[in-house]
């Protein structure tokens, strides 16, 4: 009856679920379980961006959204190029996590998530999209280079077909999204949930420059098919991309810490 009743205490010390804790990155609000964190409003480190096939920036659209999709372009204007391309670009700095990472040395990443919130669209909506890594990039990012001088080290063809258009648009990754869904989708927001992707990719960030780099894409298609979603610099902060990235104690960190107020707990009696 005793060693039940060891083992009874033993789990009772295991480490609980709510030992896990989550970290929010969006521009100008960085949070830890909702609470602000680190630079906290402060934080800078996201940024966005469409890159469209043939558009000099990634930032391609004007206004107050990105856009991801596809959209129709007459031959007539652009010979060969029917089906043109859209990507996003999602950057966001993790260094605020590496280091909370570094203090916590038993602690790993478990789940990590995307969302965006729509905020118009257009054509059919009947495109799936797809939430990839891709290479790091900077803000003079096109449709051929992923910094305005260098190309894209294995750049994909719009909408992840050969023909038509010009290759370019981001060099496609794994896939990372836990989920795709299509534009039919009209619900806000709309979240890329977490994969053993997801998580490899954030480990090799923080590991590497501590920044992520994501890239969201839909099928190929000839007509329009689209959705804009809010930008990193929304006026309203609840809108903008927002990444989710939760992290718990490794199993074997938890044990060793519930055999040792077992320990404690036998010394007392």
């Amino acid at each position: 009856m005793k060693k039940i009743h060891y083992f009874a205490m033993l789990a009772a010390c295991a480490m609980p679920a709510s030992a896990a804790t989550t970290f929010s990155f969006q521009q100008g609000d960085l949070r830890q379980d909702g609470v602000l964190f680190g630079v906290g409003s402060g934080y800078a480190g996201a940024s966005d961006g469409s890159i469209i096939d043939q558009n000099p920036t990634k930032t391609a659209n004007s206004g107050t959204a990105n856009r991801i999709g596809t959209q129709f372009n007459s031959t007539s204007a652009n010979t060969g190029n029917d089906g043109r391309g859209i990507n996003g670009l999602f950057t966001f700095d993790l260094t605020a996590l590496a280091d909370y990472l570094a203090a916590n040395p038993t602690f790993t990443v478990s789940d990590v998530s995307l969302s965006v919130t729509r905020v118009g669209g257009g054509g059919s909506f009947g495109r799936a999209i797809s939430l990839y890594a891709t290479e790091a990039y900077t803000d003079s990012a096109n449709w051929t280079t992923s910094d305005g001088t260098n190309p894209w080290s294995s750049p994909t063809t719009p909408n992840g077909t050969t023909t038509p258009g010009l290759a370019g648009g981001g060099t496609v990754g794994a896939l990372v999204g836990g989920t795709t869904f299509g534009t039919t989708k009209t619900t806000a927001p709309w979240v890329w949930g977490t994969s053993a992707n997801f998580t490899a990719a954030v480990n090799s960030a923080l590991a590497g420059d501590k920044k992520l780099y994501l890239l969201a894409q839909t099928g190929y298609g000839n007509g329009d098919s689209f959705f804009d979603f809010a930008k990193f610099d929304d006026a309203t902060v609840e809108n903008r991309p927002d990444l989710q990235i939760t992290v718990i104690p490794e199993p074997s960190a938890a044990l060793l810490g519930a055999l040792g107020a077992l320990f404690l707990l036998r010394r007392r009696r």
